[in-house]
């Protein structure tokens, strides 16, 4: 892995250099931001670990251009610093860094924030798996090009919102949040195991086909489960496993699998079913046309309590305006307040 150095002071460098000569990171050293910029674009390092106060483009500079200029990728920043000033880390932080180190440096330290960094990237890359596996699958279902990245921007706006309100507050943490949004990309994910008869049809299920489709629930989430046994460390699979099996039961205990009720179905399917429900109505698929929005409002609020959560739609009601134009692009939605 690629570790690059950002640090003016030649001693210093040298000593962050010497740390890890032994180690099975591959070092790369500039003594100024604009050198490291350089090298960022030409080598890709996984890591960077820079100093703030550099001549030429200093430390904030250098993590803005990166954090501008990567695509799918995400480079573990790393700042270090002389000064323990909050309002620096706190700067530091705002333009993107992901971790910081006080000087004097020591070779422990510095190896094992390293190796976080190492496991951060490796996590990335396989988030980055399940993003191309979740676009796979939506690619088989071709009547729903676009349906994942949109349910993940519905489910962030109804979570944040639902952060707000005090009985959610405390199972609402940024860590939750974050692997609730990135878990809902794959609530469909037992999709990839169903027939192309069932995805491609263009007609409304016969009772025999619906079971058959209903099994995407069971085997997506058993999927997910062999694949969080193998990287336990993988905390949003958690949640993936739960969306993937329980995103189609309904509040009042008609859903399947499970035939779950109430808060008995778990939190992160209830509001993944609301998004995935809204988009289906709104989006045009080979067996129907798109609802209008008037129409999928009315549905949705009509199944509050038998279908949804009916604080969830509530909650939904309310962000309506923000869902309109970051999701939809619309801005429409006025009326509806």
């Amino acid at each position: 892995m690629k570790v690059l150095i950002a640090e003016d002071n030649l001693i210093h460098q040298m000593i962050l250099e010497e740390y890890l000569k032994d180690t099975q990171f591959d070092v790369l050293t500039a003594n100024n931001g604009e050198t490291a910029w350089e090298l960022w674009k030409e080598h890709a390092p996984e890591i960077v670990v820079t100093d703030i106060n550099m001549p030429i483009m200093d430390g904030y500079e250098l993590i803005q251009q990166i954090r501008d200029h990567e695509i799918g990728t995400h480079t573990h920043i790393i700042t270090i610093t002389s000064k323990r000033d909050v309002d620096e880390l706190g700067r530091s932080f705002d333009s993107g860094s992901d971790d910081f180190m006080f000087k004097p440096i020591h070779e422990e330290e510095l190896i094992y924030r390293l190796k976080v960094g190492e496991r951060a990237h490796q996590n990335s890359d396989k988030k980055a798996f399940f993003d191309t596996l979740a676009r796979l699958t939506e690619l088989r279902d071709s009547d729903t090009g676009g349906h994942v990245k949109r349910i993940s921007d519905f489910t962030r706006i109804i979570a944040l919102a639902m952060k707000k309100q005090p009985q959610y507050a405390e199972i609402m943490t940024e860590t939750y949040i974050k692997n609730l949004v990135f878990s809902s990309i794959l609530h469909d994910i037992g999709k990839i195991g169903m027939d192309d008869d069932l995805l491609k049809s263009t007609s409304i299920y016969t009772p025999d086909e619906r079971k058959r489709m209903q099994k995407h629930t069971i085997f997506g989430s058993q999927l997910l489960h062999e694949i969080k046994i193998a990287h336990p460390n993988m905390g949003f699979l958690d949640l993936a496993v739960s969306i993937a099996r329980s995103h189609h039961e309904k509040y009042d205990g008609t859903g399947y699998p499970d035939g779950l009720k109430g808060e008995h179905i778990p939190l992160e399917a209830r509001v993944v079913a609301i998004a995935d429900v809204f988009d289906a109505l709104i989006s045009k698929r080979a067996y129907k046309a798109s609802f209008p929005l008037q129409k999928t409002l009315e549905i949705i609020r009509n199944e509050s309590g038998k279908h949804f959560d009916p604080q969830i739609v509530s909650i939904m009601f309310e962000s309506l305006n923000l869902i309109l134009k970051k999701v939809y692009h619309t801005t429409d939605g006025g009326i509806f307040e």
